[in-house]
């Protein structure tokens, strides 16, 4: 059977529009966990915000190349010296431990303030909030 031109652009058009709506429906459900996306420069974090933790659980920061990075947890600034960096690729790691301002989490809500700005020079320092709880 030989479709005729009309026929053919009706089934094109078709196409089309089911290709859209897939698409559509495949973003709408992707966003629907209800977090706001990441700003450019983080590439990942780790726990991410509302996750539930084990005690023993590390805080990860991937950030883009060329930053430098402040994270206060709790309302404590963690000293570079308590962070394990890994500058070529721009991964931040706190882990509780006797030797860091943090020795373990407590149970209950904990609040992860990352700063960062560009490195080498001046430039407008950002802030990225969010909370995981530990039980």
């Amino acid at each position: 059977m030989r479709l005729t031109l009309g026929q053919r652009l009706t089934l094109a058009g078709l196409s089309a529009v089911l290709g859209a709506v897939a698409i559509v429906v495949v973003l709408a459900i992707g966003s629907q966990d209800g977090r706001e996306p990441l700003p450019a420069e983080i590439e990942s974090i780790y726990p991410e915000p509302g996750d539930i933790t084990l005690s023993q659980d590390e805080i990860r920061v991937d950030m883009a190349f060329g930053v430098v990075v402040t994270l206060v947890v709790d309302g404590v600034e963690i000293p570079a010296s308590s962070l394990r960096v890994t500058e070529p690729v721009g991964l931040y790691v706190f882990e509780p431990s006797v030797d860091a301002p943090i020795a373990e989490w407590a149970q209950g809500r904990h609040t992860v303030e990352l700063r960062w700005r560009p490195a080498g020079g001046p430039g407008l320092e950002q802030t990225y909030t969010w909370s995981f709880e530990t039980r």
